[in-house]
């Protein structure tokens, strides 16, 4: 499904040079996010908004406000926590007196995630845990991700949810081991993931737990265990005073030459009765996949049929088998596995 497409910015210049790249029915309109009017007109005649400038929690409310006041739903491709969070708690009312959906994280940092959970868990009952599991090969992450991660530990926000509540995310980084779907048994680091925040939303589960493989975004030749170390040095950098000075020097590294090779996303649902299904998904890139969720996720409510409002996580907003077996012609693929009974 093709359909007009507005591109909405600061730069008219970087908006021309976008457009000029782009085939279809594209326009440009200028509207910077300190200009509340600006952008709110930039939203008239559109059915949806995808938000694509981070970090979220310095870029991201004025285009949530200008949603609500225009009536256009909402999306986003954030992963962060703390943002994701404020969207539920502050603008849900807003939005469903509008008539809107406010739909975060249709990107790889949680459709993945949110969906496979949602199909692992279904019949399953009450849940002891989900487990969440990143496997990142080849390439590195792009700027604007390391900037968000780095911003999380400065601001000490990361969350984990376990025993039905949120917490503070452990400071213990290492996380066990897990056998994936390939057979190869792999060591894990905790992450603060954005799963964390969103799961509980609409599943019935006592806890979330959000991994990467410890060799995620290294050579295959490289131990694990490096990775830890690496996670361990970027935390600590970025919970001293010095961050601040640090931050812009950062944002000036190159961006990676090419996107992240390969990403696998695993789910685990675990029963209070110890039943147990898995579910994956593997796609030839990660911000590709972001790029290709976020546009089926924004058509999708931009059409007619869509009337949902409020906040919803993906798997609320859209039917996961749906969604995933519309990415599967593009190269994704996804698998869910039988029901476990075992006990382990």
């Amino acid at each position: 499904m093709r359909c007009p497409v507005v591109l909405v910015g600061r730069s008219r210049e970087r908006l021309a040079a976008l457009q000029a790249d782009l085939d279809g029915d594209v326009s440009i309109r200028v509207a910077p996010l300190d200009e509340p009017m600006a952008l709110r007109s930039a939203l008239d005649g559109c059915a949806a908004v995808v938000a694509c400038a981070g970090p979220f929690v310095r870029y991201g409310e004025p285009v949530v406000q200008a949603a609500i006041d225009a009536r256009v739903h909402y999306l986003d491709i954030s992963g962060e926590q703390s943002y994701i969070r404020r969207i539920f708690t502050h603008y849900g009312s807003a939005a469903e007196q509008a008539g809107i959906a406010l739909i975060p994280a249709v990107g790889i940092d949680c459709i993945p995630g949110d969906m496979l959970a949602t199909l692992a868990a279904e019949g399953l009952g009450p849940l002891q845990r989900l487990t969440v599991v990143i496997d990142v090969r080849g390439g590195r992450t792009n700027t604007g991700s390391l900037l968000t991660l780095l911003d999380t530990a400065h601001r000490r926000e990361g969350l984990s949810y376990a025993d039905g509540t949120f917490k503070p995310a452990p400071r213990q980084l290492r996380g066990g081991r897990w056998e994936l779907a390939s057979g190869e048994e792999v060591s894990l680091m905790r992450f603060a993931g954005a799963e964390a925040v969103l799961l509980p939303h609409h599943l019935d589960t006592a806890g979330v737990e959000v991994f990467f493989t410890a060799g995620s975004a290294l050579p295959g030749w490289v131990p694990g265990a490096v990775g830890l170390a690496s996670m361990r040095l970027a935390e600590g950098m970025a919970r001293t005073p010095a961050y601040p000075l640090l931050r812009p020097l950062i944002a000036k590294l190159p961006a990676p030459r090419q996107d992240i090779e390969e990403i696998s996303v695993e789910v685990e649902a675990r029963s209070t009765d110890g039943k147990t299904r898995r579910a994956c998904l593997t796609a030839p890139g990660a911000y590709w996949f972001t790029s290709i969720a976020a546009a089926q996720a924004t058509v999708w409510a931009a059409a007619s049929g869509f009337d949902r409002a409020g906040p919803l996580t993906p798997a609320q907003a859209f039917p996961p088998i749906d969604f995933l077996d519309g990415l599967v012609a593009l190269g994704v693929a996804y698998r869910v596995g039988p029901l476990d009974v075992s006990t382990r």
